[in-house]
C-alpha cells in the first residue's frame, strides 16, 4: 500500500469577511489532530506488515530445516542399505566358502573309505563310522524339525500380533479420521460464527480491540496445528511399527523355507546314505557266507582225506580229527557277533555324545546343572539315550554363551570309544568338531545360532 502524502501543515488560515478569531483557532487544532492520529494509524499498518514479514519468513526457514532433515535421513537410510548388502554379501561369501570346505572334506573321505575297503577290519570301520555319521545326521534332523516347529509358533504369534497390531491401527486411524473431521467441521463452523460475530463487532470495534481478537484467533490456530501435527505423528508411528511386523513376519517365512530346504536336502542324504549301509552289509553277509562255505568245504574235504587210511590204525590216531574238528568250532564260536559290536559301538557313541552335552550345558546353564545330571542318569538304555540327545541338542539350541565361556568347556576324549579306529576319528570327527566350536563360538554368543544352524551345521 503506498505511502499517503503527508499533509502540509496549516500556519495561516485566510479568511475573508469577518469570522470570529476563536472558531478559525479550534478548525485549526481539530486539523492537527486529526492528521497526528492518520499518521499513528500508518505507523501501526507498517509494523504489522513488518511482522507478518518476519513470520513468513521463520516459516520458510522451518520448512527448509525440514528439507536438509530429510535429505540426511535419505543419506541414513542409504548408507544403512549400502551396509546390509554388504554384510549379505559377506555371509554368502562365507556359506560358499563353506560349502566348498564341506566338498574338499567328502572327496578327501570318499578316497579315504576306497581305501579301507581292502581288509575285513578297514570295512567294519568304515561302516561303524558311517553309521554313526548316520546317527548324527539324523539327531539333527530332529533337532532342525525341533527348531522348524519353534520357528512356525513363532510365524504364528508374529501373525496374530501383526493382525492385532493391524486391527488395533485400523481403529485409531479411524477415530483419527474421525475426529480430524469433526475438527475441521468444528473449525470451521466456529470460524464462520467468528467471522460473523467480528462483522458485527467491526462497526464499533476499536483499533486496540481489533488487534486483540486477532492475536487470539492465531493463537487458536497454533494450538489446533500443534494438535494436528501429534496426530500425524501418531499415525506415522503406527505405520513404523506395522511395517516392521511386516519385515519380521518375511523374515520368518524365509527362515522357515531355508529350513524346510535343509530338511530335505538331509532326508536325502540319510537315505543315501543307508542305502549305502545296506549294500556294505549285504557285501559283508556274502563275505561271511563265502567263509562259510569255503570253511564246510576244507572241512569236507579233511574228512575224506582222514577216511581214506586203513581201519588198521591204532586208535590214538582216530582221536586227532576229533581235536582238529573241536579246534576248528571253538575258532568259529571265538569270532565276533558284528551286530552286538555294532550295537554296542552305537550305545557308547550316544552315550559318550550325551555325556559331552551335559557338560557343555552345565558350563552354559549352570543355574540348572543338578537336573541336568539327573536327568542323565534316569535314561539308562539305548532307546532312553535317543530321547535324551534330542532333548539336549534342542535345550543346547536355545541357550547362549558368552566368547570367555568356551574356555570352560571340557575336552572331547575318546576313551568311552571301543572298536574304532581313534586315529581316524579323531582326525576326521573330532579335530572338525573342535575347530567349529572355536569358529562358531562368537556368533553363538552373539545370539545368531539359528541362522548359523539353518546355514553352516546341516549343509
Amino acid at each position: 500500500m503506498p505511502p499517503r502524502r503527508a499533509a502540509r501543515p496549516i500556519t495561516q488560515i485566510k479568511r475573508t469577511g469577518d469570522m470570529d478569531v476563536d472558531f478559525v483557532m479550534f478548525e485549526n487544532d481539530f486539523l492537527q489532530n486529526k492528521i497526528k492520529a492518520t499518521e499513528e494509524a500508518t505507523e501501526k499498518n507498517r509494523e504489522l506488515a513488518d511482522q507478518e514479514i518476519v513470520k513468513r519468513r521463520k516459516t520458510e526457514d522451518k520448512q527448509m530445516q525440514f528439507y536438509a532433515d530429510a535429505q540426511d535421513v535419505r543419506a541414513y537410510l542409504s548408507m544403512k542399505h549400502n551396509e546390509k548388502n554388504r554384510k549379505k554379501q559377506y555371509y554368502e561369501k562365507k556359506l560358499q566358502d563353506t560349502r566348498e570346505r564341506y566338498k574338499n572334506l567328502l572327496t578327501d573321505l570318499q578316497s579315504k573309505l576306497d581305501k579301507l575297503k581292502q581288509s575285513q577290519d578297514i570295512e567294519l570301520t568304515q561302516l561303524t563310522n558311517t553309521l554313526k555319521a548316520n546317527k548324527t545326521r539324523r539327531d539333527s534332523l530332529a533337532t532342525v524339525a525341533a527348531l522348524e516347529n519353534q520357528l512356525k509358533r513363532e510365524i504364528a504369534e508374529a501373525e496374530q500380533t501383526m493382525k492385532t497390531e493391524s486391527k488395533h491401527q485400523g481403529i485409531q486411524m479411524s477415530q483419527a479420521h474421525a475426529e480430524y473431521s469433526d475438527l475441521v467441521g468444528r473449525h470451521e463452523k466456529e470460524l464462520k460464527e467468528s467471522v460473523m460475530r467480528e462483522e458485527a463487532k467491526n462497526r464499533s470495534m476499536t483499533q486496540e480491540n481489533l488487534e486483540n481478537t486477532v492475536i487470539e484467533m492465531m493463537i487458536e490456530k497454533d494450538a489446533e496445528k500443534t494438535k494436528l501435527t501429534n496426530e500425524v505423528k501418531k499415525s506415522k508411528a503406527i505405520a513404523e511399527r506395522n511395517t516392521e511386523l511386516m519385515e519380521k513376519n518375511k523374515q520368518l517365512y524365509m527362515n522357515r523355507d531355508l529350513l524346510q530346504s535343509e530338511c530335505d536336502s538331509l532326508q536325502k542324504r540319510i537315505s543315501k546314505n543307508d542305502a549305502t549301509i545296506r549294500t556294505f552289509v549285504d557285501e559283508l553277509k556274502a563275505h561271511d557266507q563265502k567263509l562259510k562255505i569255503d570253511a564246510e568245504s576244507e572241512e569236507v574235504s579233511d574228512n575224506e582225506e582222514q577216511e581214506k587210511p586203513s581201519a588198521k590204525e591204532s586208535p590214538k590216531a582216530s582221536v586227532v580229527p576229533e581235536l582238529q574238528t573241536s579246534e576248528r568250532e571253538a575258532n568259529e564260536n571265538s569270532k565276533p557277533d558284528r551286530e552286538q559290536l555294532l550295537n554296542a559301538f552305537f550305545d557308547d557313541s550316544v552315550n559318550t555324545l550325551c555325556t559331552s552335552i551335559v557338560k557343555i550345558l552345565q558350563v552354559i546353564d549352570q543355574p540348572h546343572a543338578d537336573e541336568y545330571v539327573q536327568f542323565h542318569e534316569v535314561f539308562n538304555t539305548f532307546e532312553g539315550r535317543k530321547k535324551e540327545l534330542r532333548f539336549l541338542m534342542s535345550k543346547l539350541g536355545n541357550l547362549t554363551f558368552e566368547n570367555n565361556q568356551k574356555e570352560l568347556l571340557p575336552p572331547i576324549g575318546l576313551e568311552n570309544i571301543e572298536g574304532v579306529d581313534q586315529e581316524f576319528t579323531k582326525k576326521n570327527l573330532i579335530d572338525p568338531q573342535n575347530k567349529a566350536i572355536l569358529e562358531f563360538a562368537g556368533p553363538i554368543g552373539n545370539d545368531e545360532f539359528p541362522e548359523l544352524i539353518a546355514t553352516q551345521f546341516f549343509q
